[in-house]
């Protein structure tokens, strides 16, 4: 019974081991010296993110140390953002002026 319980245990761990990916629907805001532009939707899924219609195949999520990575399959970063309120807000910097946020809305 204890090895029973032991493999189930063991099994449902390593089942949610290797997804990073952080999957939803997401209102993108984008701010450049503190103006605020609601820049349209974004949708992300395991196997591709859709910003305003354009489509981009991810091959590869990782998560460490609080941000999270999109990749492509030749390795270039789609998105590389920090994960705020438990992946409900997603923030990427680009050069210090823009700032993009993502937020879960569904």
């Amino acid at each position: 019974m204890k090895n029973k319980i032991l493999t189930l245990v063991c099994a449902s761990l390593l089942a949610g081991c290797g997804n990073d990916a952080i999957e939803g629907t997401f209102t993108v805001q984008s701010s450049v010296m503190g103006m605020k532009i609601d820049a349209g939707q974004a949708v992300l899924e395991s196997d591709s993110i859709v910003i305003n219609g354009d489509k981009y195949a991810v091959d590869e999520w990782e998560q460490q140390d609080g941000m999270v990575t999109a990749r492509s399959e030749d390795g270039e970063a789609i998105i590389h953002a920090r994960v705020l309120d438990g992946g409900d807000r997603l923030e990427m910097t680009e050069g210090g002026l823009l700032n993009v946020t993502l937020i879960r809305t569904k």
